[in-house]
């Protein structure tokens, strides 16, 4: 009982140390700062109907130029990396081949130092009857 009492205790520190960490300092105040929000209008009293108009088409023209802008960029990283993949694939292409020649250049010089040192060969049969050998008995009706 006297050891639950002081892992009970050990937890109830460790858990207040916790929350003590976790509490958010107030330095700050809490809010979100929007970067990339537009600026928000003046209150509709003081700007006439045609200002504010001309205002949200002003955000609506930056928030469209900066869009073709980002398209742009990524077009030309996309066929900057397509080009550089394509080269790569050339070199690589490139390279396979000038392995495949020397390979058939190395096989081609083994093949001719081969025929260069030929092993001795024998003479070709040369026969020593007239006539044939295997089967002249069995067309004679006599021997049989």
């Amino acid at each position: 009982r006297e050891i639950s009492k002081e892992v009970a205790d050990c937890n109830l520190e460790l858990a207040e140390k916790v929350r003590h960490n976790r509490k958010p300092d107030k330095q700050y105040h809490e809010s979100y700062l929007f970067s990339r929000r537009p600026p928000v209008p003046l209150p509709k009293v003081f700007l006439t109907q045609e200002q504010y108009g001309n205002f949200l088409d002003g955000q609506v023209k930056l928030k469209t130029d900066r869009e073709q802008k980002e398209m742009r960029e990524t077009k030309m990283h996309e066929k900057d990396e397509q080009k550089h993949l394509k080269e790569e694939i050339l070199k690589s292409k490139q390279r396979d081949i000038d392995e495949k020649v020397t390979g058939i250049k190395s096989y081609q010089a083994a093949l001719n130092v081969q025929l260069q040192n030929k092993p001795y060969r024998y003479p070709s049969a040369v026969s020593d009857s007239d006539g044939p050998i295997f089967g002249k008995f069995d067309v004679n009706p006599a021997q049989v």
